[in-house]
Formats: C-alpha cells, structure tokens, sequence
C-alpha cells in the first residue's frame, strides 16, 4: 500500500491589521465616546493604539465630513426678480382685459390654487 506523505502546511501569512480603519469602525460604533476609550476597545480587539492617534483619526473624519458639506451645495442659478419691458407690457395689458390689477391679482391667486 502506497504511504500518504502530507507536508505540513505553511501558516498563512498574518494579514496587517489597517489601525486606522479599526479606530473607524469603532468610532462608528460608539460616536459620542471619547479618544481613550476608543483606544480601550480598539486594544481589546487586539490593536495596540494611543488615544492621541485615536484623536487624530477622529479629527481628520470631521473635516473631511465638514469638507463634503461645504462642497455638496451645489451653485444654483440666480433667479432674477428683473422683468423685462415686454413682459410688464403684457402684464399690464391682461390686468386691463381683466379689469384692473386686483381682478388679476385674484384670478392669479385662483389660479395658483388649481395647480
């Protein structure tokens, strides 16, 4: 019978442990604790951090936060509140075949409502 000759295994390589994205996530988790007890539930899970980096990646997520905020509004176009001539012309014209501002102003109004 054939022997079964097994090698032993080479251990997997350990995968670097990103500190930054660990103190994230336990920001995320807990976002109204402070710098040090960040850092003591980071190094609960193993990862040894100080609560000044712990302060330095909070930091840096506000104003990348505050960043976004003053990018995202994005320009609107002015409205004008100028009217041209030939706009007032016509205006004035459908008060007098309406019978006067008021009555324009009221079927305006009636008008507005519909919609």
């Amino acid at each position: 019978m054939a022997e079964n000759k097994t090698t032993p295994k080479k251990a997997a390589p350990k995968q670097k442990v990103n500190k930054s994205q660990a103190i994230r996530d336990a920001v995320n988790q807990n976002p109204k604790t402070g710098p040090t007890e960040i850092a003591q539930i980071v190094s609960k899970q193993g990862i040894k951090v100080s609560p000044t980096r712990v302060s330095t990646i909070k930091t840096a997520a506000k104003k990348k936060r505050q960043a976004k905020r003053k990018a995202a509004p994005a320009a609107k176009p002015a409205v004008s509140d100028k009217v041209s001539l030939s706009k007032l012309v016509q205006a004035k014209k459908l008060a007098d075949q309406m019978g006067g501002i008021e009555k324009a102003k009221d079927a305006l109004a009636a008008l507005a409502k519909l919609q």
